[in-house]
């Protein structure tokens, strides 16, 4: 299927979470097909079942990054100030169902992963607050702890997103849930990642930073894709910028196409299936390179910009109908330390 053509389009407010590792979960029932043979990893792979081509946002390449960092408000500014100054550009991108590279794709080098979630919880339950915070949340602490080999693993809250049946048309109203997020990101720098750590922490936050730790998230119709971080050029292809709320600001890292880029998605996401990713790593900024990843083609030792983390977006699915139902899911924020 091929994209329509490319076009530039103004930026749309959401509310994003932070984390360094996150994970993104459906719940809706899908049929699960079972596709684990893997396949070499070239820069020209054919297409083969459930890859896509589908539109992703991205920052534009615009000169007014040059002396202007990108900036988007989450509230409705007095006088002319605009909202947001994000050019964002639609690139047409193949992305690959990672069902097929189970064997080539590594956390240690592609910076994703997938893991098994025994849950008790069912659909019903997570319009629920308490069963998510009595239940589900351990669930997820304690699996993301085993799988990372992790001493501690803390939560810091969770979005749930459900997709509104006009989006991305805008409604013209606030929506009720948030939506997905269709611009490619990491959600934090390394210095917003460390900001977070001390207003979460307090007294605690010292210790914390002085060990290694990491961030991480858990998360058919409007799915999440990532991308190989190792096939991202980060000098090149990210750009710090700035969320501002009314009382605080973070920065986030914005993302330009690089045809060089590796994108994956989970086709037809279980309930029971976590998709893990990093969004940034205490030992990037050192140059540690086990069990993670180095800073675009930097050697090791060398500063890097960014803590280390996987690009993600949520993309509009072209096979899937119309009569499909519209994506639920819930993304946890969690601090995982050693």
């Amino acid at each position: 299927m091929q994209c329509p053509s490319k076009t530039l389009a103004p930026t749309a407010l959401r509310h994003h979470t932070v984390s360094y590792y996150s994970a993104s979960i459906t719940y809706r029932p899908n049929p699960f097909v079972d596709l684990s043979s893997s396949e070499s990893l070239t820069d020209k792979m054919a297409l083969t079942a459930g890859d896509v081509e589908a539109d992703i946002y991205y920052l534009s390449r615009s000169d007014i990054y040059k002396s202007v960092k990108p900036y988007t408000l989450r509230y409705k500014p007095p006088g002319s100030l605009p909202i947001s100054n994000v050019i964002r550009e639609k690139e047409c991108t193949i992305i690959r169902n990672m069902r097929h590279h189970w064997d080539a794709l590594r956390y240690d080098s592609c910076g994703f992963q997938v893991v098994e979630l025994d849950t008790q919880m069912t659909f019903d339950d997570f319009s629920d607050v308490d069963k998510i915070d009595q239940v589900h949340r351990p669930e997820i602490e304690k699996c993301v702890k085993r799988t990372m080999q992790a001493s501690s693993v803390q939560v810091l809250d969770y979005v749930i997103r459900r997709r509104h049946v006009s989006f991305p048309i805008a409604t013209g109203e606030p929506y009720e849930w948030q939506q997905p997020a269709s611009r490619a990101h990491i959600d934090f720098t390394f210095n917003a990642g460390v900001s977070t750590i001390r207003n979460a922490f307090n007294e605690k936050a010292d210790a914390i930073l002085a060990a290694r730790w990491q961030f991480v998230k858990a998360s058919g119709d409007w799915p999440l894709a990532v991308c190989d971080a190792a096939s991202v050029d980060f000098d090149n292809d990210t750009l710090a910028g700035d969320v501002v709320e009314r009382t605080k600001a973070f920065e986030n890292t914005q993302v330009h196409f690089n045809p060089q880029q590796k994108w994956y998605y989970l086709k037809d996401q279980l309930p029971s299936e976590l998709l893990m990713f990093k969004n940034a790593d205490s030992e990037s900024m050192s140059g540690v390179t086990t069990g993670r990843l180095v800073c675009g083609n930097r050697k090791a030792g060398d500063s890097c910009s960014f803590a280390l983390g996987v690009p993600h977006a949520s993309f509009c699915n072209p096979p899937a109908p119309k009569t499909e139902t519209p994506r639920e899911s819930i993304e946890f924020r969690m601090i995982v330390m050693w």
